[in-house]
C-alpha cells in the first residue's frame, strides 16, 4: 500500500533528522556568568515610555557573548545595548520585542580582551508599557542615569560567555538536579521522563503507521459528506436520538464504538502531560501556587477563598514549602535555577515534615474569583496525598493530565464528526493537539484551564453532531450540562459561551426551516440554554443576597459599554491581535502584537512566563506555519461548495473564537489601561479553541493533495513532536541547567 510506504519513508527520514538535530543541540554549551556587574536586590524605578539608562565604571570581560539586564516587564520592548570607552564602541547588540520576565538577555559581539572603565547604555524604545529598571541602591556618583537624570539605583547586570562543557557532559548532573525538589526524588526521575517521552514518540509513530490502513478500511460515501460507517455513533432515529425498538446501549458498548486511534491520541496526551508534570518544578506552573491554595482553602477551611482580605496569606505549610523551594527567587527569574543541592533537599524535606498549619487566611491570589467546580474535583487527589504537600501537588497535576487526555479524545471525535471524509487528516489533527507543548504544559499543572479545555472540546463535538444530525432533546441535555459545567469551571468560559448560545439559536432556526413546528424547534435549544445559564443565574442571586456586585469581579466589564471609552476599548482589543488602523490610539508602541505576543509566545512560553525560545527559533517557525496556512487555504478554496453548505456551522465556530478573543482583550484592557497592571497576552487563553487548531491542521494535510497527503501528515506530526521535545529541553535548561 503506497500510503503506508509514504508514511514509513517520511517517518524514517524524520526520525533520523530529529535524532541528529537533538544530538547537535546537546553539543552546544550553555552560557555561564563570567562577571556580575551589580546584584539585583529588587530596588528600582518603574517607567512608562521610551527610556535610556547609562552607567559608568563597568568592566567588560573577555569573550562576553551576551549581557543579562535586570529589566522587569510583561510586554517587553526592543532593547539595545552599547558598551563604549570614550568615543570607541566596544560592543553592541539588540533584543527584539515580546520578551517577558524580570530579566532580558541581549546578545553582543564578543571581544578578545577585557576592558575596564566601560560605559554601559541600555535603550528601550519605542515603548508604551510599564518597565522596571531594577538593581541595587547606589550613591549619586555610582548610580545610573535615566534619560539624562540621575537615579538612586545601579542597574543589575550579568555578563555571559560560552560555557566550557557541552550539554552531553552535563547530562548526569542535570539528571541528579531533576531528582531534587520533587515529590519523587532521585536520578531515576530523569529516566522516567525520558521513558515517557519515548513512549509518546513510539505511540505517535504506531498511530501514523496504522491510520492509513484504518482509513482505507472505512471509506466514506454520500453526497452530503456523511460517512457510511464512522464507528462512533449508534444508529439514529428520526429525532436524532437512538433508534427506537431497543434499549439504550450500555456505557461499555458506547466506549467500544470509539475508534482505537482516539484512545491512542488520549494516551499520548496523558503521557505527554505526565512528562511535563515531572519536568516543571513544583509551583512553577502558571498561577499554580494560587490554584493549590484555593483547593487547600476548600478542603481545610470548608469555605471558598474571599476577596478583599487584608494582608491575606497562604497556609503556614504552603509558605514554608515555597520558602524551601526558593520559590520567590526562582519565579520570573531565568537566571535562577530550581534548588539543586542535597542540603536544600534536606531542608525541604524537613519543612514537609514540620506539621505546620494547613489553614490559611482565605488567600488564593488570582484564583480567588474563579468558580469552584474544578477545585472541588481537585480535592480528591489533594486528600489522597495528604501528609506531603509535594505529593499532593504531583497527584493534582496527574489529575489535570487526565483532563488533557480527555481533551485529545474529544478533539479526535470532533474532527471525525466535522471532517467525515478525511479520517487520516483528522487523525493527524488530533495527534498534533495531543503533542501541542503549551497544552501539555498547562495540562501537567494545577490549573482550571485543563478542565476548561476538555469542556470546550466536548461542546465543539456536541455542536458538530447537532449541525449534522439535528439537536435532539438528549443532545440538548448533554450540551446544557456542559455549558453549566463551563460556567462553574472558569470565568473565561463566558467568551466561549456567547458563541454557543448563538449556535443554539441557529440550530433552532434551521430546525424550523426544515419544517418542524415552533415548539419542536425551540424546545431542545431552550433546554440546553436553560440548563447552561442556571449557574450564572444562581451566581448573580448569591452575590445580590451577599450585597456584592451582581457579576462579582466580572462586574468591572461595565467599563466596556461606557459611552466615552467604547472606541478606545475596541481599539485596544483590535490592536491586541491585529495591526493598528489609522485613528486608533497607539497602545502597543514598538510591538507587532500578532507576531511578538501571540505567535512568539505560542512557539513557547513556559514556567512563570519566563522561559521562551531564542528569537531566531520563533522566526524560523514562521516557515512551516506559513506552508500550513497556504495548504489550509488551498483546501478551503477547493471545497467552496461544502463551505457554503456549512456556512451556518462555520459562523458559529467563528463566533465562539471571536468571543474568546474579545473576552481576553476586554480583560487585558481593564488590567492594562484601567488598573495599570500587567496586560493579558498569554496564548494559553486561546487553548479552548484547540479543536479548531486540530481542524486547521487536518485541512492543511488534506490540502497537500491525494499524492502527498500522507507525507504531509507524517511530516506535520513529526514537527509537532519535535516542537514538544525541544520545548521540554528548553524548560530543563531553564530550571536544571
Amino acid at each position: 500500500m503506497r500510503a503506508v510506504r509514504d508514511v514509513r519513508v517520511t517517518l524514517g527520514v524524520g526520525v533520523m533528522l530529529l535524532l541528529a538535530l537533538t544530538a547537535f543541540v546537546l553539543t552546544r554549551a550553555p552560557p555561564r556568568v563570567v562577571r556580575v556587574g551589580e546584584p539585583n536586590t529588587g530596588t528600582g524605578l518603574l517607567i512608562a515610555g521610551d527610556a535610556e539608562v547609562c552607567q559608568a565604571n563597568e568592566t567588560l570581560p573577555a569573550g562576553v557573548s551576551a549581557i543579562r539586564l535586570s529589566l522587569l516587564t510583561y510586554f517587553g520592548p526592543a532593547v539595545r545595548v552599547k558598551l563604549s570607552a570614550g568615543p570607541s564602541v566596544l560592543a553592541h547588540g539588540a533584543r527584539g520585542p515580546g520578551w517577558s520576565g524580570t530579566a532580558v538577555t541581549v546578545p553582543v559581539s564578543p571581544r578578545r580582551r577585557a576592558v575596564a572603565h566601560v560605559r554601559l547604555c541600555v535603550n528601550v524604545a519605542p515603548n508604551s508599557e510599564l518597565i522596571g529598571f531594577t538593581g541595587v541602591r547606589a550613591s549619586a556618583r555610582r548610580a545610573a542615569v535615566l534619560n539624562g537624570e540621575p537615579m538612586n539605583v545601579r542597574l543589575g547586570v550579568e555578563y555571559l560567555a560560552a560555557g566550557r562543557g557541552s550539554w552531553w557532559t552535563r547530562i548526569l548532573a542535570v539528571a541528579r538536579h531533576i531528582g531534587i525538589g520533587h515529590a519523587l526524588s532521585g536520578t531515576w526521575v530523569a529516566l522516567l521522563i525520558a521513558a515517557l517521552v519515548a513512549g509518546v514518540g513510539g505511540l505517535a509513530a504506531r498511530l501514523l503507521l496504522r491510520a492509513p490502513v484504518a482509513a482505507g478500511r472505512h471509506p466514506t460515501a454520500g453526497a452530503d459528506g456523511q460517512p457510511a460507517s464512522s464507528g462512533v455513533r449508534p444508529p439514529a432515529g428520526a429525532n436524532g436520538g437512538p433508534a427506537s425498538g431497543g434499549a439504550r446501549p450500555a456505557a461499555a458498548a458506547l466506549l467500544r464504538r470509539v475508534p482505537a486511534a482516539a484512545w491512542t491520541c488520549a494516551l499520548i496526551a496523558l503521557l505527554n502531560a505526565t512528562a511535563w508534570s515531572l519536568v516543571v518544578p513544583p509551583f512553577q506552573g502558571r498561577d499554580e501556587v494560587d490554584h493549590f491554595a484555593y483547593v487547600e482553602q476548600l478542603v481545610e477551611n470548608h469555605s471558598l477563598p474571599e476577596n478583599g482580605r487584608e494582608n491575606g496569606t497562604y497556609s503556614a505549610e504552603e509558605t514554608l514549602v515555597l520558602r524551601g523551594l526558593h520559590y520567590k527567587q526562582v519565579v520570573h527569574s531565568p537566571a535562577t535555577p530550581a534548588i539543586s543541592s542535597v542540603a536544600e533537599q534536606r531542608t525541604l524535606s524537613s519543612d514537609l515534615r514540620a506539621g505546620a498549619s494547613l489553614r490559611g487566611s482565605g488567600e488564593a491570589g488570582v484564583a480567588t474569583a474563579e468558580p469552584p467546580l474544578y477545585y472541588a474535583l481537585q480535592a480528591i487527589p489533594y486528600v489522597v496525598g495528604r501528609g506531603n504537600m509535594l505529593l499532593q501537588l504531583q497527584l493534582m497535576r496527574l489529575f489535570g493530565a487526565l483532563f488533557g487526555a480527555l481533551t485529545a479524545l474529544l478533539t479526535f471525535l470532533f474532527l471525525r464528526e466535522a471532517l467525515p471524509r478525511a479520517p487520516w487528516a483528522a487523525t493527524v489533527g488530533a495527534l498534533c493537539v495531543a503533542l501541542q507543548p503549551l497544552f501539555a504544559f498547562v495540562s501537567g499543572s494545577v490549573n482550571p484551564d485543563t478542565m476548561l479545555f476538555a469542556l470546550a472540546a466536548a461542546i465543539f463535538l456536541c455542536l458538530a453532531r447537532a449541525f449534522r444530525r439535528g439537536l435532539s432533546r438528549r443532545l440538548a441535555l448533554v450540551l446544557g450540562c456542559l455549558i453549566a459545567a463551563g460556567f462553574l469551571t472558569k470565568l473565561n468560559f463566558i467568551g466561549l459561551a456567547a458563541g454557543v448560545f448563538v449556535g443554539l439559536a441557529v440550530l433552532a432556526a434551521r430546525r424550523r426551516q426544515a419544517g418542524a413546528g415552533v415548539r419542536a424547534a425551540l424546545v431542545p435549544a431552550v433546554i440546553a440554554a436553560g440548563i447552561g445559564i442556571s449557574p450564572a443565574i444562581l451566581y448573580v442571586l448569591r452575590n445580590l443576597l451577599a450585597s456584592h456586585a451582581a457579576l462579582g469581579s466580572a462586574s468591572q466589564g461595565s467599563v466596556l459599554v461606557s459611552a466615552d471609552s467604547v472606541f478606545r476599548e475596541l481599539s485596544y482589543i483590535w490592536e491586541l491581535y491585529l495591526p493598528r488602523l489609522p485613528g486608533m490610539t497607539h497602545y502597543f508602541a514598538g510591538l507587532a502584537t500578532y507576531k511578538d505576543i501571540w505567535w512568539d509566545r505560542s512557539v513557547g512560553m513556559y514556567g512563570w512566563m519566563d522561559t521562551m525560545f531564542p528569537t531566531w527559533v520563533e522566526n524560523l517557525a514562521l516557515l512551516p506555519a506559513g506552508v500550513l496556512v497556504l495548504l489550509c487555504g488551498r483546501e478551503l478554496l477547493a471545497r467552496g461548495a461544502v463551505l457554503r453548505a456549512r456556512s451556518a456551522e462555520l459562523l458559529v465556530y467563528a463566533t465562539m473564537a471571536l468571543g474568546v478573543l474579545v473576552l481576553v482583550g476586554a480583560s487585558s484592557y481593564l488590567s492594562d489601561i484601567v488598573s495599570r497592571a500587567p496586560a493579558f497576552g498569554e496564548p494559553r487563553y486561546l487553548l479552548p479553541l484547540l479543536p479548531l487548531f486540530g481542524a486547521g491542521i487536518a485541512l492543511a494535510v488534506r490540502g497537500a493533495g491525494r499524492r502527498w497527503t500522507y507525507v504531509a501528515g507524517t511530516a506535520v506530526a513529526l514537527l509537532c513532536f519535535a516542537h514538544d521535545l525541544f520545548s521540554q529541553l528548553q524548560v530543563v535548561a531553564r530550571y536544571y541547567g
